[in-house]
């Protein structure tokens, strides 16, 4: 164990590291490669969209490398539009009141009231508790991955799977347990029904993902690209 804890200990210090040359490269060296791309003359651009693409540039590498939080990143790059002249203020800031925006504000708000009071751990053990599941293991399995979909529908894929998690070691170590009265001994990560019951639970987070429009933010943006298409080819659609 202490030596898998040096080699844990050592491998994030390595990450650790290597965060850190990303972040101070990106933060000098992207400005530099957005001015370069900005003085190289390139024909065919007008001066309005060789500024907008040496703020793509900035912009893209800065999301990369983040030397700053990827929010202040994504408010970047509207402001310097605004500030080079590239857009007027009103044409630059208003996909953020885009009906999207507040779809996904309104799905967080949701998916964090039913984190704090618990109400998605609930639905998972209340589904887990029927007398279908019982203690089948391919019940148990269909059990898990269906709750982990449900939820994901309504909660971000990652914090199911993070929900999900200790669920289903919970499942395992009993599992383990039960093996161990009968006198025979597993190890949890040799053991195939735990590898499979731990991707049951990435995948399901996936695909329920898209059970809703606020499942997850591309289902969001697809939708939304969706309905401007379907608007686009049948204007009787947009009333």
């Amino acid at each position: 164990m202490d030596k898998r804890e040096s080699e844990a200990a050592a491998v994030k210090a390595a990450e650790e590291a290597f965060d850190r040359r990303r972040r101070t490269v990106g933060l000098f060296g992207a400005p530099i490669l957005a001015l370069l791309v900005f003085l190289t003359p390139i024909d065919g651009l007008t001066l309005e969209a060789h500024k907008l693409l040496a703020i793509m540039v900035l912009v893209a590498l800065w999301w990369i490398t983040e030397p700053v939080p990827i929010p202040v990143t994504s408010l970047i790059g509207p402001t310097l539009a605004v500030i080079t002249g590239v857009v007027p203020v009103g044409s630059a800031f208003a996909a953020f009141a885009n009906s999207m925006i507040f779809l996904f504000m309104g799905g967080f708000i949701l998916a964090k009231a039913m984190m704090t009071h618990g109400l998605d751990k609930r639905f998972a053990y209340w589904l887990l508790s029927r007398e279908w599941v019982g203690s089948n293991p391919k019940r148990i399995f269909l059990a898990v991955g269906l709750a982990a979909a449900l939820c994901s529908g309504w909660v971000s894929n990652t914090a199911t799977a993070a929900m999900m998690f200790p669920i289903c070691l919970g499942l395992l170590t009993s599992i383990k347990e039960m093996f161990a009265a009968n006198g025979r001994e597993i190890h949890l990560h040799e053991y195939k029904y735990a590898t499979g019951l731990m991707l049951m639970t990435a995948y399901s987070c996936s695909i329920g993902g898209v059970l809703t429009p606020i499942g997850t933010p591309p289902t969001s943006s697809c939708w939304a690209f969706w309905i401007r298409c379907v608007i686009f080819m049948c204007p009787s659609f947009s009333g």
